[in-house]
């Protein structure tokens, strides 16, 4: 850690390990930044959210208040909406908004990409992926999967990637598809 001038923690919760990195990067004037794409960090979500309303309440406070915790104790946060850097600054803590987008290596990496597909061969197989950064996407997921499943019918070379925090048995209708899709973590 000493190595580094600065530490990001993307999408996690305050935990003892977390505890333990923050308080080192104090002692060594390591600034830490939490950054959060999701309004995870305050309990007046939880009726908005679906993954949230399921949960026995003090489960779903205790979510909250681990993300809650993180944002309060890291000296910067920084999320992708004017929404969200208000919502930190309400709390008190320094915060920016980094948009989300494509910056320049993605976009050439991305042609270099075609490029070799264009010069293949043949085709190669087609992979659709979906990541998850929290399970409050379950019902983000359940809005496209009618989609998904048309697409694995409808082109048989099509695989889906699913990643991160997602339950994918909560989707049964995928079952047929089982061989089809890759779950990582």
């Amino acid at each position: 850690v000493l190595g580094f001038d600065l530490i990001v923690l993307v999408r996690r919760r305050w935990s003892p390990e977390i505890a333990l990195l923050v308080e080192f990067a104090e002692r060594h004037s390591i600034p830490v930044i939490c950054d959060l794409d999701d309004y995870l960090f305050d309990l007046e979500v939880i009726p908005h959210s679906e993954y949230l309303r399921q949960q026995p309440i003090e489960a779903a406070r205790a979510l909250i208040n681990q993300f809650r915790d993180l944002v309060l104790k890291c000296r910067y946060y920084t999320g992708a909406t004017s929404y969200l850097r208000e919502r930190a600054a309400s709390l008190g803590v320094s915060s920016y908004r980094i948009p989300n987008g494509l910056n320049t290596i993605q976009i050439e990496m991305s042609r270099i990409a075609l490029e070799q597909i264009d010069q293949a061969q043949s085709r190669p197989d087609l992979r659709l992926g979906y990541f998850s950064g929290t399970l409050t996407h379950q019902s983000d997921f359940g809005l496209i999967a009618p989609v998904i499943l048309r697409l694995i019918a409808a082109f048989p070379t099509l695989s889906l990637v699913v990643a991160g925090d997602f339950t994918l048995p909560e989707f049964p209708e995928f079952s047929p598809s089982a061989d089809r899709i890759d779950q990582r973590p």
